[in-house]
Formats: structure tokens, sequence, C-alpha cells
């Protein structure tokens, strides 16, 4: 048991890290929600902080993701959460390669202000509206899952933050693409709870099963 549970807070100390580098690189990530969405798009790729944040933000989306899978081999989780944790390594794993032409929109920048051909802009732009949804509703359902399985008082205050960030992350991709409005893509900050979740959920799992109870 002891073996076992070495392994589960490892596989929790990975994901909690990955929950980690997404916070730091959502709190590195531009912020430009004035003008038009042509000049929002301008001034968010053309910021310095683009490219870093997005690397950030994708080593921990790695991360988690690696997290997810060695809680699921460790069964960190009882049986009735390893369909949702299977269902959210998928999303995850689908979703994860957006963060590729994401990353390489931001040399994009003067193509884009002139008009001419911006590929990774155009592709990062329409695959967010089908990542962003399966990060943020996979999210939400896994935190209710766990929470259940756990029905203890931490697990389910973390799972409010789970939920709430997750639809809200998951509806601001399409609803931007729908209304064309920059003040929309204030929803993205509604990953900030997500990363809650994880960093929450990882360090209630390493903990040892009596603590975690409280």
């Amino acid at each position: 048991m002891s073996a076992r549970h070495d392994a589960v807070r490892r596989a929790a100390a990975v994901f909690g890290i990955g929950g980690a580098l997404l916070a730091i690189g959502g709190t590195m990530h531009p912020h430009e929600t004035s003008g038009s969405m042509h000049e929002s798009l301008l001034a968010l790729i053309g910021s310095p902080a683009w490219l870093p944040a997005h690397a950030v933000l994708l080593a921990g989306m790695l991360t988690a993701v690696v997290g997810l899978v060695l809680l699921r081999r460790h069964d960190a989780f009882p049986a009735p959460v390893r369909p949702w944790l299977t269902g959210t390594i998928i999303a995850w794993t689908v979703a994860t390669p957006e963060f590729v032409p994401h990353l390489l929109a931001g040399a994009e920048h003067d193509a884009l202000e002139v008009g001419g051909a911006t590929p990774m802009v155009d592709t990062h732009l329409a695959l967010s509206t089908f990542t962003t949804p399966l990060v943020g509703l996979s999210a939400a359902l896994l935190a209710v899952a766990v929470a259940r399985a756990a029905a203890t008082r931490p697990a389910q205050l973390l799972a409010v933050a789970g939920v709430v960030g997750g639809i809200a992350f998951a509806v601001a991709a399409p609803l931007l693409a729908v209304t064309g409005n920059p003040q929309v893509s204030n929803l993205f900050a509604a990953q900030t709870l997500i990363d809650v979740w994880i960093i929450g959920t990882s360090v209630r799992v390493a903990l040892p099963e009596k603590v975690a109870r409280r």
C-alpha cells in the first residue's frame, strides 16, 4: 500500500505541476479587448508575451495530460471516476495540438496587419472553437465525478471551481466566433478556476487518506 500511495503521490505531483504551469502561462498571456476583433487580435499576437505564454501553456497542458494518465494507471480515483478520467485524457490529448498553431500565430502579426495570408491564425481560431469546449466540459465533468466519489467538502468545493471554470472556458471560443466581440475573450480567464481545481485536486490526492477526508 505504501508503494502504491507513493506512486499516486508522484502522479498527483505531475498533475499539479501541469496545473501550476497552466496558471503561470495564463497569467503571462496578454489581454487586449478594446477596439474591433481585428485590432484586438493584432495587439494580442503582437505582444512580446505571446510566445513565452503559449510555450508555458503548452508545457502545462502536456504535463497535465501525463499526470492524468499516471493517475489512471495507479488507480488514484475510485472505479466510478475511471470512465470520466479516460474521457478527459482523450479530450485533452485531442485538444493539445491546437496549442502549436496558437503559439505560432504570433509570427503572423505583420501579415495579419496588411491582410496577408495567416494560416496559423486561421487554424488557431478554427480549431479553438472545438478544442476549448473539449477541455472545459471534460474538466467540469471530471470535477463532478471526482467530488461525488470522494464525498468530502474539499472535493466538493474544488468541484465548484472546476465546473464554473470549465463551463465558462468551454463557451469562450464558440461565443467569440459567433459574436466577434473581443470582450467575450475575458471568459478565457476562467481557465484559472480549472487550474485551481487541478492544483487543489493534486494536493488532496497526495495527502494521506485520513487527512484528505477532512
